[in-house]
């Protein structure tokens, strides 16, 4: 996993990529930058797809170690150069790994720093836990 973020590190050097991880907004406003610059790159868009899905296969085996925690936000911003980077040719089709990569960051943020699980319909305002016992079994969505 580390020598995958290493490789795609190496991608982006020479841009200022740090400065979005972990903001949205700088995020959004430094995608076209990043796509452009792995663009230039000779047979940048399929390295960097390669990379960043090998990468992201590596970081969902073991998202819950200190050093997947270490680079969390960098996969992150680095998927989502890849979603743009796809997204630009692709038109609105998801590949499956572009699916699973899009779930993945949304189980890890529903997993808090001291290994807590959170319920996300109960923090959503979903489901409260009284609503919860009037709904039969059959009723609750994923519960059998």
């Amino acid at each position: 996993m580390l020598e995958k973020h290493g490789i795609a590190c190496d991608l982006l050097h020479g841009s200022d990529w740090k400065k979005a991880v972990g903001d949205r907004k700088k995020t959004l406003f430094a995608l076209p930058a990043l796509q452009e610059h792995i663009l230039e790159q000779e047979d940048g868009k399929t390295r960097w797809n390669q990379v960043i899905t090998e990468l992201s296969r590596a970081f969902a085996l073991c998202a819950a170690s200190d050093e997947a925690t270490e680079i969390r936000d960098d996969v992150a911003l680095f998927q989502a150069i890849q979603a743009a980077l796809n997204k630009q040719s692709s038109g609105n089709r998801k590949t499956p790994e572009q699916i699973d990569a899009a779930v993945r960051q949304l189980v890890s943020k529903a997993i808090t720093t001291d290994g807590q699980v959170i319920d996300v319909f109960t923090a959503a305002g979903q489901l409260s836990a009284n609503s919860a016992e009037h709904i039969s079994p059959g009723q609750r969505p994923g519960i059998a």
